[in-house]
Formats: C-alpha cells, sequence, structure tokens
C-alpha cells in the first residue's frame, strides 16, 4: 500500500506487499523488496542506487542518500555539483547499488545512511545514528557515526524469545 501523498519516481521499483506510508518520497535509482515498510517523512535520494531487501523496516524521518556531491572538484561551484559516478571516490558498489539494505533489516527513527554503506542481513540501526561505514549481520549499531554496540546472535534476550 503506497500512500497517496508519497512521492515516487517512476524509475524506482516496488515489490508486493510494500509499505510506503504518508510523506515519503524517493527518487532514482530506488528498488524494494516485498514485505517492506517506509516510515513517513523518509527520504532516498537514488542517484547512483539504493536496492532496499526484503522483509525491512525503515521508521520515520530516515534519510538515505546514494552519492555525493563532487566536493573535491574545484571548476564545479558546490550548489551545482551533483551526484557523481562513484569511480571518483574509489568505493565499492554491491550489484550495481551504492546503498543496500539487506533481508530484515531494523532502521530506527531519524538515521541517517551515507552513500557506499551496506547493512547487512539482520542488522538493527538505533534511532538517530548516522551510518557512514558498512554494518555487519546482525550488527546493532547507534551513534553518530553509528558504532556497533551489540550482535542480536549474541544477545541472550533475543536467543530465548525466538527459542519459545
Amino acid at each position: 500500500m503506497i500512500h497517496e501523498t508519497a512521492i515516487i519516481e517512476d524509475k524506482s521499483k516496488i515489490d508486493e506487499d510494500v509499505i510506503i506510508d504518508p510523506y515519503v518520497i524517493i527518487n532514482g535509482n530506488v528498488v524494494i523488496g516485498k514485505n517492506t515498510s517506509i516510515g513517513s517523512f523518509t527520504t532516498m535520494f537514488g542517484g547512483l542506487g539504493i536496492k532496499i531487501g526484503n522483509d525491512v523496516a525503515i521508521s520515520t524521518k530516515v534519510t538515505i542518500a546514494a552519492g555525493n556531491h563532487a566536493y573535491n572538484k574545484f571548476d564545479v561551484p558546490m550548489g551545482r555539483s551533483r551526484t557523481i559516478d562513484s569511480v571518483v571516490f574509489n568505493r565499492d558498489i554491491k550489484d550495481g547499488f551504492n546503498v543496500v539494505i539487506e533481508d530484515g533489516v531494523w532502521i530506527g527513527s531519524n538515521v541517517t545512511i551515507t552513500d557506499s554503506v551496506i547493512i547487512e542481513e539482520g542488522a538493527v540501526v538505533g534511532a538517530g545514528a548516522v551510518v557512514t561505514k558498512s554494518v555487519n549481520k546482525f550488527d546493532i549499531v547507534a551513534g553518530v557515526p553509528a558504532k556497533v554496540i551489540g550482535n542480536r546472535k549474541s544477545n541472550p534476550i533475543f536467543i530465548k524469545s525466538h527459542e519459545l
């Protein structure tokens, strides 16, 4: 279900059973997997590609930016600088996308995810975090910049609740 106030560019591909809440903006090359939910006021700048897996929960006011300004080029005014090729910054790309959020990830409110980040399966990003580096499977990250504060697989509470 896509709310009527959401703005989604034609380039985006949205799979089945996706919930997009009010006032979400998705522009550029964005691919969203099945059973994913995106909270209100979230903005995705898909310039160099964003891929979101299945069963992902993205909370409210999240910003995801796949691309960057050419801040190291002085012949182009910053105000005219737009998303540039990742080769300029020597960044890794996964499956042709500059930001990848794998299956089963939970992203809390007011999170910012910058260019060239992979958030692996089952990870959790705490509210207000700024993610500038990739996150490993099942890691729990929080803070500015985001740092690992735990792992869902090694948390006894998580294990006990899922063994019942």
